[in-house]
C-alpha cells in the first residue's frame, strides 16, 4: 500500500517506500506498526537509515515523513 501523497527522499530524491510489520499471531493481538523508508538502492542515498517509524497508523508514518527537514546544502 503506497499513499498517493508521499513524498520523495529529502536526503536523495529517491523514492520512498511503505512497509509493515504485521503480528499475525491469533494468540496475540499486536497492531501493526509502519515504517517509511528511502528505496534508493545502493550508496546513492547520503543517509544510510533515512526512515521513519514504527507508527501505529500510515496516515501517521506518511505525515512524519512528509514533514522532514531536507539536510544544508
Amino acid at each position: 500500500m503506497q499513499p498517493a501523497n508521499l513524498l520523495p527522499c529529502p536526503f536523495c530524491g529517491g523514492p520512498a517506500a511503505v512497509e509493515t510489520n504485521q503480528h499475525p499471531s491469533s494468540f496475540l493481538k499486536v497492531p501493526a506498526e509502519y515504517f517509511i523508508n528511502c528505496s534508493n538502492d545502493g550508496n546513492a542515498c547520503p543517509v544510510s537509515l533515512a526512515f521513519v517509524g514504527p507508527c501505529p497508523t500510515l496516515p501517521e508514518a506518511t505525515r512524519r515523513w512528509n514533514t522532514r527537514a531536507k539536510l544544508p546544502p
